[in-house]
């Protein structure tokens, strides 16, 4: 190659996951789902890129009516947010917390606890 070659310009890692998270609704919810089967701290780190993807931490105070700073601090995993703020920040995004059953056992079906048997 010569000098004169040019190359394309690249983006970084950070920009190609805004790009995708923003393609389609359901990337941001998959996403999160992910991040948090790897522990509530690399949830809160996920959950960062998909505010920064569904228009950032001011637009999302501002849809919310939490506070700018709190959002940032929650956002950037330094924070421990209450279930009440988790959930004005997921409704914020379109988005919903759930619950599930832990898959365990032989089946992947949680097993109900045998109750305990009384002395005579």
């Amino acid at each position: 190659m010569s000098q004169n070659d040019t190359h394309p310009p690249t983006r970084s890692y950070k920009q190609h996951l805004v790009d995708r998270l923003q393609a389609r609704e359901d990337h941001g919810a998959g996403y999160l789902d992910a991040a948090l089967e790897e522990g509530a701290s690399i949830f809160l780190l996920a959950l960062k890129d998909v505010i920064d993807a569904y228009g950032g931490e001011t637009m999302l105070a501002t849809k919310t009516g939490l506070h700018r700073v709190s959002l940032h601090k929650i956002a950037s995993g330094r924070g421990n947010p209450t279930l009440s703020s988790l959930v004005a920040v997921m409704e914020g995004l379109d988005l919903r917390l759930s619950v599930a059953p832990k898959k365990t056992g032989a089946a992947g079906i949680m097993q109900p606890r045998q109750p305990a048997l009384k002395a005579r």
